[in-house]
């Protein structure tokens, strides 16, 4: 069943959109890399296609720390019991 209107008019070819994805690595030394990734969908079809010319950003190392105050960003997770948990994260040097 279409839901749109018998008045609406669609364009034709695809409706591509750009969309930025942001993911968290947890590595072995208990630090965290964050990996920034942009892709195409059309919204039309569903499909994804990665940009193969645009390499993902890589940022890092985190470390965790105890307050939002220190912190220089965060990201949020569903916890146990389904409360929202954070987690704050500061730049280090790869050296430390």
């Amino acid at each position: 069943m279409n839901l749109k209107s018998r008045k609406s008019v669609d364009s034709a070819g695809p409706d591509i959109h750009e969309e930025v994805s942001v993911t968290w690595q947890k590595n072995p030394d208990k630090t965290y890399t964050k990996v920034t990734k942009i892709t195409h969908r059309d919204r039309k079809t569903g499909i994804v296609k990665p940009m193969k010319r645009i390499e993902p950003t890589v940022e890092g190392p985190y470390v965790v720390v105890a307050t939002a105050e220190e912190s220089d960003t965060h990201f949020e997770y569903l916890g146990m019991n389904d409360e929202t948990a954070y987690v704050y994260l500061k730049a280090v040097t790869p050296a430390e």
